[in-house]
């Protein structure tokens, strides 16, 4: 199935063996729990994973400065759907639907008892009309950056590194 998954185009990453909080576990625990799911992944479809995403979303700098070091990226969602939480299908729907907005990265769960239902209807919804608004459903390697970022270490969300420049020392005029 894994290698059908990334045949049909899809991202298949990593999420860690066991599900535990990351910010609890030693390096040697955290580079144990990514290293055995990436030598699955890539046994099972030939596809090296680079992306890491904690559950619970618990990053701190010991995970994020291993995965750097064991060349994985690590992502956050940035709109929570809830479905864990177990609401109805149509909660689900009405909370993404009006929250979502330009580069959100939705966290579902496979195995949420509404989830199917409900994203029968949002992407429905974001394919037909969101299109219209602008929406377009790429894999989240299109959403997150690769250079010049920094993670905050109490969401896990990646952030643009801004530069700035000097133009007191600098070779340009503030004119141009």
């Amino acid at each position: 199935m894994g290698k059908e998954i990334v045949e049909r185009g899809h991202e298949l990453e990593n999420h860690s063996l066991t599900h535990p909080h990351m910010t609890n576990l030693e390096k040697e625990q955290i580079e144990h729990e990514v290293e055995r799911v990436h030598h699955q992944i890539v046994d099972l479809t030939g596809h090296e994973p680079e992306l890491f995403r904690a559950p619970f979303g618990d990053y701190n700098n010991l995970l994020i400065d291993t995965l750097e070091e064991m060349n994985y990226y690590p992502i956050q969602w940035s709109l929570d759907s809830m479905d864990w939480q177990a609401p109805d299908a149509d909660y689900i729907e009405k909370k993404v639907m009006d929250d979502v907005g330009a580069g959100d990265i939705i966290l579902f769960h496979n195995n949420a008892t509404y989830t199917p239902e409900a994203l029968d209807t949002i992407l429905e919804q974001l394919i037909g009309e969101g299109e219209e608004e602008g929406y377009e459903i790429v894999p989240i390697s299109e959403l997150i950056y690769k250079d010049n970022y920094e993670i905050d270490t109490n969401t896990g969300v990646q952030k643009h590194e801004s530069t700035s420049i000097d133009l007191e020392n600098s070779d340009l005029d503030e004119n141009d």
